[in-house]
């Protein structure tokens, strides 16, 4: 199993937050796409997470995860 540690840019998540959709129970639930590379990008990175945006409307990331 790989282990991977990274970051999420809150400031992004909050501004989505009109966008997250509620359970039942109350929680609110942002849809994301997880980007996994065998690669690393030129960050060092494996792992990219942005929103799930539908429409076409601009890609924002929310965050990215080096493998430890």
């Amino acid at each position: 199993m790989k282990t991977y540690k990274g970051y999420l840019n809150l400031s992004n998540i909050e501004a989505l937050k009109s966008k997250a959709q509620k359970s039942k129970k109350g929680n609110l639930f942002l849809n994301v796409i997880i980007y996994v590379r065998e690669e690393v990008d030129s960050y060092g990175n494996h792992i990219s997470i942005k929103y799930d945006n539908v429409g076409g409307e601009k890609a924002i990331y929310l965050g990215n995860a080096k493998e430890i």
